[in-house]
């Protein structure tokens, strides 16, 4: 595959969150985030206010629970949680019409005892 020259959405989210921000603010920021998100499927945010600190530290977080053995993650399975929210290995998710079972692992705010 050959490399593409791709200019990704970099979108600011300070107009929307300033103090005094104006329907017309917000609505620019929405429709930007829109736009990303039809044309890209992503984009970067800018603007929003966490410290880089607070953003490593959860990136580095991540990559602790991520490193765990499985079955530590799978003491914190969605499956085990009312509000569906935990650990959820690849394979766990396969949607009528889906030929093959999602390949992601993710852990969405997993009820910790």
């Amino acid at each position: 595959m050959s490399p593409v020259d791709l200019n990704l959405p970099l979108i600011d989210l300070g107009p929307y969150l300033k103090e005094g921000a104006t329907e017309e603010d917000r609505k620019k920021v929405i429709d930007e985030v829109r736009d990303a998100c039809i044309n890209y499927g992503f984009f970067q945010l800018v603007g929003h206010g966490i410290p880089i600190q607070l953003q490593r530290d959860f990136l580095s977080a991540l990559d602790k629970l991520f490193s765990l053995p499985k079955e530590e993650k799978l003491s914190v399975s969605f499956l085990n949680s009312p509000c569906r929210r935990g650990y959820e290995a690849s394979g766990m998710t396969l949607r009528d019409g889906d030929a093959m079972p999602d390949s992601k692992e993710v852990c969405c705010e997993p009820e910790w005892t």
